[in-house]
């Protein structure tokens, strides 16, 4: 079976999907990502993620220009280094003149005329062959987003590089402070053509009545395969509490599992998240 966090990391860049992090003296740092290593600033770890336990998460934060005035500086990370603004040192292996980018992202500026970035550069024996990017507007929900990959003569790329930032890199006021971009599950469309179910928007999965008073059901739509699937329930504090194998397409929650509180619901297959959502139980 398919199994999406083991192909994200075993494809032609890794932790696309953001779940390895190392530990650095006052930070975490995503695995094969670089970013500002003196501070590492607008880079965290979050674990509102849309499949596994982490996504990233890139803030704007407060800094300083040349004249130490206060600035909005962009929390950025990439896989390769730029070189003098021009092309790029490094990157990592990638070899298709067209392909697409696909990912998952939320963002919430706190001005609205920003936007975030993320864009790919290509290039071939040393000299760039292309690049495209895209601009990130407010989305309050996780949603999927591709990013078209061409090179400009239509000859396959030797290697490629990945840049993404909070917020425009011409917006320095101060008003663009705090706005928060996260990203999930970065993969090559090509190298997943033969597993687009990966991707669930328009799997019905939900749970009612919530809040629940006595007991719940979990409900997925009439003729989905259930096998693999299982429901797992987390505290606020990311504890499992409760892990159910989904068997039928209505399996019952009863109250008298849980003390009172908020919850978390994580519908997976095949470890897998397909679906998520807030629990309440009364």
């Amino acid at each position: 079976m398919f199994h999406l966090q083991e192909y994200l990391r075993n494809r032609n860049f890794s932790n696309g999907d953001f779940e390895i992090w190392a530990n650095q003296t006052n930070n975490l740092k995503a695995v094969d990502w670089n970013t500002d290593d003196t501070q590492n600033q607008g880079v965290n770890r979050t674990t509102d993620a849309y499949a596994g336990n982490y996504a990233l998460e890139l803030r704007t934060y407060q800094g300083r220009d040349d004249y130490n005035q206060p600035i909005a500086q962009n929390g950025w990370i990439e896989i390769g280094y730029y070189n003098n603004g021009n092309t790029f040192l490094k990157g990592f292996p990638f070899n298709k003149a067209q392909d697409k980018l696909v990912f998952y992202y939320k963002y919430a500026p706190q001005n609205p005329n920003d936007k975030a970035n993320i864009t790919i550069q290509t290039k071939r024996n040393g000299i760039a062959t292309g690049g495209s990017g895209l601009q990130l507007t407010a989305s309050a929900t996780y949603k999927y987003t591709e990013l078209n990959i061409n090179t400009n003569d239509g000859l396959p790329p030797d290697s490629a590089y990945i840049s993404i930032n909070s917020s425009d890199w011409n917006n320095r006021d101060l008003s663009y402070v705090g706005a928060s971009l996260k990203i999930d599950g970065l993969v090559f469309k090509s190298q997943i053509a033969g597993n687009q179910n990966i991707y669930s928007d328009n799997l019905s999965i939900g749970i009612s009545p919530n809040p629940i008073n006595t007991s719940g059901v979990l409900d997925i739509q009439p003729a989905t395969d259930l096998s693999g699937f299982t429901l797992n329930i987390y505290s606020t504090d990311g504890k499992l509490k409760k892990q159910i194998n989904v068997t039928t397409q209505q399996t019952t929650i009863n109250k008298s599992d849980f003390p009172s509180g908020i919850y978390y619901w994580d519908v997976v297959k095949e470890n897998v998240s397909l679906k998520k959502g807030k629990l309440i139980i009364l």
